[in-house]
């Protein structure tokens, strides 16, 4: 159940409701590689931070190393595993790790595993990734596969920067 009213003694601060969510509540998207469940966006934190919960499918190959310069990027893993590559550091994450990517750091991650993985994407300030999300989803269900470009363009539009990796 959402609740998105006072709850519980709990107070209004600066014009902002309490926030409930439960764990797979909130809108959901599917996606090539799971889904994503909206669970905190810029409309229910005034643009503060957004927060995502992604389920993975396994065995995806590695995303394209990217580049946010507006945003800080947080991943908690939930469950499962997944591997990441931040700046030269390549690492793997396992169900309770928590890894900080302030902005101007190049990364990449995914699950490489055999099983699923859930991990928790929270962004500061906004970044209205929900958009992201939702024209990712519109791109990728199309009756064509979007091109590169297509793709790279999009990522650019909400803060994400492609880096070639030669």
């Amino acid at each position: 159940m959402l609740t998105n009213t006072p709850c519980h003694g709990i107070g209004m601060t600066q014009g902002l409701p309490a926030l409930i969510r439960h764990r797979g509540e909130g809108r959901t998207l599917p996606l090539p590689t799971g889904r994503v469940t909206f669970t905190a966006t810029t409309a229910d934190t005034g643009g503060r931070f957004e927060l995502y919960e992604l389920d993975l499918d396994p065995d995806q190959r590695p995303l394209r190393r990217h580049v946010h310069q507006q945003m800080e990027e947080m991943i908690i893993v939930v469950d499962g595993e997944l591997d990441a590559v931040v700046g030269e550091r390549q690492m793997r994450l396992h169900a309770g790790s928590t890894l900080f990517i302030p902005r101007g750091l190049p990364h990449a991650w995914a699950n490489r595993g055999r099983s699923s993985a859930t991990v928790l994407l929270h962004y500061t300030p906004s970044g209205q990734r929900e958009q992201y999300f939702e024209r990712m989803a519109r791109l990728l269900g199309g009756s064509l596969p979007p091109t590169q470009a297509q793709l790279d363009d999009l990522a650019r539009r909400f803060d994400e920067q492609p880096i070639d990796d030669e």
